[in-house]
């Protein structure tokens, strides 16, 4: 059904690409998929609309560890947290085992 999914979603943003939820959802999907740089663009362009996302802030963060891109994913990391949202604690362990979060004590 994933597939299914992303072609509805596909179809939503082709009329209104602007469409911030099915950006999100988008990358969601294409992040579970293991699709890490379609998931990155998408929630790339959902933050251009709404930047203060901090649930897009926490998975582009989860696609960019996919990418090994840890510097970037703790810098979502951080905007996750500015904007409030906690991003999963077996995340962060992961991500602090192929980099220390910047600033923290060893």
């Amino acid at each position: 059904k994933m597939d299914e999914a992303i072609t509805i979603l596909q179809d939503v943003i082709d009329v209104d690409p602007n469409q911030f939820n099915a950006l999100c959802l988008l990358g969601q999907l294409h992040l579970e998929q293991g699709s890490a740089d379609a998931a990155t663009q998408y929630l790339r362009r959902a933050l251009d609309i709404t930047p203060e996302s901090g649930y897009a802030h926490a998975y582009l963060a989860m696609a960019l560890y996919a990418k090994e891109d840890y510097s970037g994913a703790w810098d979502e990391v951080r905007l996750a947290r500015e904007y409030g949202v906690k991003p999963e604690p077996n995340f962060i362990r992961a991500l602090s085992k192929m980099m220390p979060e910047p600033g923290s004590q060893p």
